[in-house]
């Protein structure tokens, strides 16, 4: 008998109601899956958000079904006292070994809010338990904000890098030369100009991490001519996280430096690997395949021998 029979339009089924490959599961600590949570994830605007953003406001969403787990309650039960004493134990308790500061505290505070307005207006819920008061708005509205969000939340700790320094580092750091910097005559590994022209292009284009992985050898400007700083580079839709295709500025130092380590063979775009025929990528060809979360179903027995909520993540059929 088949592995999946009276299943054969699985596929269909899946189609149907949303669930695509990666698309992430939520199953709970006695097995079961919340029709209304997969509802959520798969349908609402939940789905249309960036990979990254799904597998952290999922992590965060299993936190705080646990803390109610805890307490024998579900998620669609819970209070705003419940959500007040989660960001105490959270934040604050020492009985947690795990506390979190403020930004990563107001990250799950806005992933539990985009849940429970949804919850509220399919009328899975009668309230939200995310109490909120009158704030000031970016342009000086009046908008409503959670009132438990930290005050304390640093979004990001910038330290600068002057050029000179970048370099040392990339020469020290990735192509393996001693510490004063000077060229060394021992091989250092296969992967290092591969490495240091990936960093270049990332300090000198400015492209996020994921967009420039992306990037094909078909898609490096070439060289000119007439002498120039820089060459404009243009980023397709698929790999910016507004999803619009934008130019970037290459500097020319980078551009020499995709050549063709000796050694190393040209190889398809699609298959690029050990050297900079391929830009320093991880290579995701025009079909990307979805995420997946850190979190994965590897077997049947896997996902009945675990404890507290767990976050799965359907795999892309071949």
């Amino acid at each position: 008998m088949p592995a999946l029979g009276g299943w054969e339009d699985l596929e269909e089924r899946e189609s149907r109601a949303g669930i695509r490959p990666g698309t992430p599961i939520l199953l709970s600590p006695s097995r079961q899956i919340d029709g209304r949570l997969s509802q959520f994830l798969a349908r609402s605007s939940f789905a249309r958000l960036e990979p990254e953003t799904k597998r952290n406001y999922t992590t965060d969403y299993c936190v705080f079904f646990d803390f109610l787990w805890s307490r024998e309650k579900s998620w669609d039960e819970a209070t705003p006292g419940d959500l007040w004493d989660f960001e105490d134990w959270r934040v604050r308790s020492m009985r947690n070994p795990q506390r979190v500061g403020g930004a990563r505290w107001n990250r799950g505070l806005a992933a539990l809010g985009r849940l429970y307005s949804w919850a509220v207006k399919q009328g899975h819920v009668p309230s939200s338990p995310i109490e909120t008061r009158q704030g000031i708005g970016r342009h000086g509205q009046v908008v409503r904000v959670p009132a438990a969000r930290a005050k304390d939340s640093r979004a990001s700790n910038v330290r600068w890098l002057t050029p000179r320094t970048f370099r040392r580092w990339v020469d020290v750091g990735l192509r393996g030369f001693p510490a004063d910097g000077a060229p060394d005559t021992a091989p250092a590994g296969r992967l290092a100009d591969r490495n240091s022209a990936f960093a270049n292009l990332l300090f000198s284009s400015g492209v996020r991490l994921t967009e420039g992985a992306s990037l094909l050898t078909l898609e490096i400007p070439r060289l000119a001519l007439r002498e120039r700083r820089y060459y404009a580079s243009r980023l397709a839709p698929v790999v910016t996280k507004s999803k619009r295709a934008r130019t970037e500025s290459v500097a020319i130092r980078l551009k020499q430096s995709t050549v063709i380590a000796p050694g190393c063979q040209e190889r398809s775009p699609r298959r690029s690997s050990g050297c900079f025929d391929h830009a320093a990528r991880a290579g995701l060809p025009p079909h990307r395949r979805p995420f997946s979360l850190r979190i994965r179903a590897r077997s049947r027995r896997w996902a009945s021998s675990t404890s507290g909520w767990r976050a799965l993540a359907l795999r892309q059929r071949r």
